[in-house]
């Protein structure tokens, strides 16, 4: 009975479904069930994490095969005044190196200089180097995952002769990578 009303409350918006308690009292009501309010909480619990359950795959990436790009935010210091100053962030993910360097700007201008910068520190280029969406590189997000990118970035990634990949908007956790050294940047530099 439970299962069935676990799944069934999976059909409606999140405000409407029966909390455990309200399931406790259905079924001591309905059913005249003569059990605990915790058991039936810790069962109802255990029902909707095996549904909820997001699977990931743990990444291992081989020396060379993935740099990961990101533009962070950080508050500095900068002739005396407070400023919020965008830097690029890469990290090759086989080995973590990092490479961090600021702007005055987040325009096409620094995401190429820093692609450029970055590759040039690593002293190589990767197969693939994995992006956020932004405009700079990304005029629209096509059906299918398909990015229509911009023509500047598009000669850039012809000439270093990397794939470019992109990240699905929302979803950090796909280039965690970077976005730790953002936080770590933003912390520490």
């Amino acid at each position: 009975v439970l299962a069935g009303w676990v799944a069934a409350d999976e059909l409606v918006p999140r405000k409407q479904r029966r909390t455990a308690r309200r399931m406790y009292q259905q079924l001591v009501e309905e059913y005249e069930a003569d059990v605990s309010e915790v058991s039936v909480r810790q069962y109802v619990a255990g029902l909707q994490a095996r549904r909820a359950r997001e699977a990931f795959v743990p990444l291992q990436f081989p020396l060379g095969g993935m740099i990961q790009v990101d533009f962070g935010h950080a508050v500095v210091i900068l002739a005396g005044q407070q400023t919020t100053l965008p830097f690029l962030a890469m990290r090759l993910m086989g080995s973590t190196a990092s490479f961090v360097k600021a702007y005055p700007h987040e325009k096409l201008e620094a995401w190429l200089d820093g692609v450029q910068s970055g590759l040039s520190f690593f002293g190589g280029v990767s197969a693939r180097l994995m992006f956020d969406n932004a405009s700079a590189m990304v005029r629209e997000i096509l059906a299918g995952g398909r990015r229509l990118q911009t023509p500047e970035f598009q000669a850039l990634a012809a000439h270093y002769g990397f794939e470019a990949v992109f990240a699905n908007p929302g979803r950090g956790n796909e280039k965690g990578g970077v976005e730790h050294l953002v936080r770590w940047a933003q912390h520490n530099l």
